[in-house]
């Protein structure tokens, strides 16, 4: 509600549920909306309640929004206002839905630190520490996390665990429980235990694989 060039927010029979006080009121997302006052940023809930005090910079996302100070983000809780994680990171990124099975997901987010990438779960802990060049998240069929260190591509699980060494020079996502990796100008596939199988000269050459090679070769693209 805009009121005299000031915002706030009512209910469905009009009434107000906070002041009409702010410089800028974000629509609800996730039963929070986003308010803005002297230049700072908090949130309120569905009762008109400021669940953060107003000290953010930004605050962006819905689901356990990202906050920043400065120039260092961090995740606060959408149901309590608290800080999931120190605000100490350098860059951060939405959450991403790991799909573990049809009944059970995992939810993570990327966070850099010192240039380096990780990612942290919804309790704010690091599962898997800021230590890698890029990162790309595959959500679905055994999830699976591509990591980039010391210039080789690797794989590891959703709680930081190597599962293959970094010695690849180009990886794609999993499909069907298999990825394409590429090595020394060779390419083949791993299993989702990161066993390998059927290094070839050429993509096309791996044999009983070449049309599941056509339809897999989505190369993982940057973070950036």
């Amino acid at each position: 509600m805009n009121k005299g060039g000031k915002f706030g927010y009512i209910n469905h029979l009009g009434k107000e549920i906070t002041p009409i006080k702010y410089d800028h009121a974000v629509r609800f997302y996730w039963d929070v909306g986003k308010v803005q006052l002297n230049g700072k940023w908090g949130l309120v809930n569905l009762k008109g309640r400021e669940i953060t005090s107003l000290v953010y910079d930004e605050i962006k996302g819905h689901q356990d929004p990202i906050v920043r100070i400065g120039s260092k983000y961090g995740f606060v809780s959408r149901k309590t206002g608290k800080l999931l994680t120190p605000v100490k990171y350098d860059d951060a990124k939405q959450w991403t839905q790991v799909f573990k099975s049809f009944h059970f997901r995992k939810d993570l987010a990327l966070v850099q630190l010192g240039g380096k990438w990780g990612c942290v779960n919804l309790k704010g802990n690091e599962v898997v520490p800021p230590q890698y060049e890029k990162i790309e998240i595959n959500q679905f069929d055994n999830p699976r996390i591509a990591a980039k260190l010391n210039g080789k591509w690797g794989f590891i699980n959703d709680n930081g665990k190597d599962i293959t060494a970094f010695e690849y020079d180009e990886v794609t996502q999993f499909h069907n429980c298999r990825a394409r990796v590429k090595k020394n100008d060779k390419y083949g596939f791993i299993n989702t235990k990161g066993a390998n199988t059927c290094f070839r000269s050429s993509h096309f050459d791996c044999q009983g694989m070449q049309n599941f090679a056509v339809r897999s070769f989505h190369v993982l693209l940057s973070i950036y």
